[in-house]
């Protein structure tokens, strides 16, 4: 019987890290559904506002159709480090567009 170590063991650890890296890139697809209301008083019609929605999720749903055999080939650590870093570009590109720039 092996004695139990303080250190949590390698499995645990490789659980951890994708499960949030996961809820990460899971939340990642969040933020839109929260400013919504903000861009509907800054004037955007519903359509626009849906418009918007409907072509981010559907770039994300192809994303993951397209992404599934790389993953298998490249492995997963390269592909969840290369979208978790995709991602983050995103996210932060999104940031920076002015609230002027909004029609």
């Amino acid at each position: 019987v092996r004695a139990s170590s303080p250190m949590p063991s390698l499995r645990s650890r490789v659980y951890a890290t994708t499960w949030v890296s996961y809820a990460s890139l899971y939340l990642a697809r969040k933020p839109f559904s929260v400013v919504k209301a903000e861009l509907l008083s800054q004037g955007l019609s519903r359509t626009d506002v849906g418009n918007i929605d409907t072509a981010f999720l559907a770039a994300y749903a192809g994303a993951q159709l397209v992404v599934g055999p790389y993953g298998d080939r490249l492995g997963v650590r390269c592909m969840l480090s290369t979208l978790m870093a995709a991602t983050a570009a995103a996210a932060f590109a999104f940031a920076c567009v002015p609230v002027r720039a909004l029609p």
